[in-house]
């Protein structure tokens, strides 16, 4: 996959030129899906399919390729489809979820809501990959929208304004951890004000399980580990590494570790 600048439509629209396939190469499905910010198992492998020792001459074929809008978000991939955010200016201001065929790269469907930007710094568009899940596809928009749409039609199942129904703090450059799903629950990093450094929403409807973590929103995404025989979820934040017990958001352990400008990014 590559991200292509589209010069006749400006600095915020890029062309999306997925999953290029060599020759001798039959079908995507031959791979791993690719579900979630850093692959199926969070830590960046994936099982790919079979590659050729030598490209063909001229490369790889490109199949297709898609114009899409401003953003930083990464592709997800289930099955044939491919599923990314970004965000429109005109005719409205907006961001959406759009889903792709991995074949055709023919458009499936698109979910959008209205946006504000204003002066949000690097305000181009969404951050976060969407994390898809048991036939749905979980997204955090930069301002803190976070839906659950259906994966085979887009059809949305809920959506919750993180800032206006629980107090999140948009930090300078705009949210940008992708949902961590966990069993029926899924888990944002947003620093809501009180006590929602990390807010667990119900899978089914998208109300708050449990809150817990007094600290700012960094920009990383947190990770699911287990540690002798115990489940932990861990966060850095821009104060510190924090170890969550992910069924109820109990803060287990913590380290100091404030950084600078509040730049906790790399997962």
């Amino acid at each position: 996959m590559k991200f292509e600048r589209n010069p006749g439509e400006g600095r915020s629209l890029h062309a999306l030129a997925a999953l290029l396939l060599l020759s001798g190469l039959s079908a995507v499905s031959q791979a791993e899906d690719w579900p979630r910010w850093r692959g199926p198992r969070g830590d960046g492998t994936w099982q790919a399919p079979p590659l050729p020792e030598k490209w063909p001459d001229g490369g790889p074929k490109q199949l297709w390729k898609q114009p899409i809008g401003g953003g930083y978000s990464g592709i997800s991939v289930v099955g044939n489809r491919v599923v990314t955010m970004d965000r429109q200016k005109e005719p409205a201001e907006v961001e959406r979820i759009v889903c792709f065929g991995a074949d055709t790269g023919r458009e499936l469907w698109r979910h959008i809501y209205p946006v504000v930007y204003g002066k949000l710094d690097y305000g181009n568009g969404p951050r976060a990959a969407p994390t898809i899940a048991d036939g749905r596809v979980y997204t955090l928009g930069a301002l803190g929208h976070v839906c659950c749409v259906e994966l085979d039609t887009g059809r949305l199942v809920w959506s919750v304004d993180t800032v206006k129904e629980h107090g999140a703090a948009i930090p300078e450059w705009g949210l940008a951890a992708s949902p961590i799903i966990d069993g029926d629950r899924a888990i944002v990093h947003v620093g809501a004000k009180p006590g929602g450094c990390l807010l667990a929403l119900d899978g089914r409807d998208g109300r708050v399980v449990w809150r817990a973590g007094d600290d700012p929103a960094g920009y990383c995404t947190p990770i699911l580990i287990e540690h002798a025989g115990r489940r932990q979820l861990i966060a850095w934040t821009p104060e510190h590494i924090v170890g969550h017990d992910p069924g109820d958001g109990t803060v287990l352990w913590k380290v100091p570790y404030k950084v600078t400008y509040g730049v906790s990014i790399a997962t």
